[in-house]
């Protein structure tokens, strides 16, 4: 049983292609966790998080995410990461193993494309993105998450159920 555990987790030959699915998947996040090691060798997790489209696929081996209010002293990353995403609604993940490195955010234009005017630049800080090469993608179904709807979603389903009760009054 071991040994078919240790087999079945071996990494493909080649890296993953981003399907559509998993497209539409991460382009609809506006949070993530992402895992490196920092300049001392020692791991770190932090949350990124922005509009969604904050976090777009380039191409079908490479992702790109703005980074916001993140201290003009960071060094970025440049190496080995993991990132994990999840769609609190539906309790899905996917978790993307990957190289990252960090460019100024001038140098992805399909992620400024998409960003709001009032959080590209000053203000919300988002002055680079942390583009990464997909290695690895898994899809994780289901995962043991709190689910959680947006104010927007909550807001819009008790509108159309107040609506609703106003008609049959």
């Amino acid at each position: 049983m071991h040994d078919t555990l240790m087999t079945a987790a071996q990494p493909a030959a080649g890296p993953d292609r981003i399907s559509a699915d998993d497209r539409l998947f991460l382009q609809l996040r506006d949070s993530l966790c992402l895992a490196a090691v920092d300049y001392a060798g020692r791991p770190e997790i932090v949350h990124r998080g922005g509009p969604i489209g904050f976090i777009r696929v380039l191409d079908p081996h490479t992702i790109a995410v703005a980074e916001f209010d993140v201290p003009a002293e960071a060094s970025g990353y440049a190496g080995p990461v993991a990132l994990f995403l999840a769609d609190y609604t539906l309790g899905t993940a996917v978790t993307v193993h990957g190289r990252a490195r960090t460019v100024p955010l001038a140098a992805v234009p399909e992620l400024v494309a998409v960003l709001p005017g009032n959080v590209r630049g000053a203000g919300m800080g988002a002055e680079r993105a942390l583009v990464v090469a997909v290695d690895t993608l898994v899809r994780e179904r289901p995962v043991s998450l709190p689910l959680l709807y947006s104010r927007d979603a909550v807001h819009t389903v008790v509108n159309r159920l107040r609506t609703r009760a106003a008609g049959a009054a």
